[in-house]
């Protein structure tokens, strides 16, 4: 996964995707599987493969990524300018646990 990280920061998201789907493949750990498959998501939704990203969003099935998983889904959801859609998924998230301190930011710019 720091291989992935250095690829992203040198903006090669192709190879880092590449290399997150190798740890996603060959990771036995059942606590890094979801961390590892939102990365992937997130990738996936980065370079404009949203359909793939939202593939991967439903692989998780974790309680405890349930807010970061709702606010990913509202990010590809502005991004396809789905705004109904994007208000959803981050009133989802903010009711999650694992809920990011920028979600009120989104959720406001949303109301303008």
């Amino acid at each position: 996964m720091q291989l992935a990280k250095a690829q992203v920061e040198a903006g090669n998201l192709e190879d880092a995707l590449t290399q997150l789907q190798w740890a996603q493949s060959n990771t036995k750990d059942p606590a890094i599987a979801p961390l590892v498959t939102y990365r992937v998501a997130r990738l996936m939704a980065e370079s404009g493969n949203n359909d793939g990203a939202r593939a991967e969003l439903d692989k998780i099935t974790d309680a405890a990524w349930a807010g970061r998983v709702a606010e990913l889904r509202g990010d590809i959801a502005i991004r396809e300018g789905d705004s109904d859609a994007a208000y959803t998924a981050y009133t989802q998230a903010q009711q999650a646990q694992d809920a990011s301190q920028a979600l009120q930011i989104k959720l406001d710019d949303l109301a303008k």
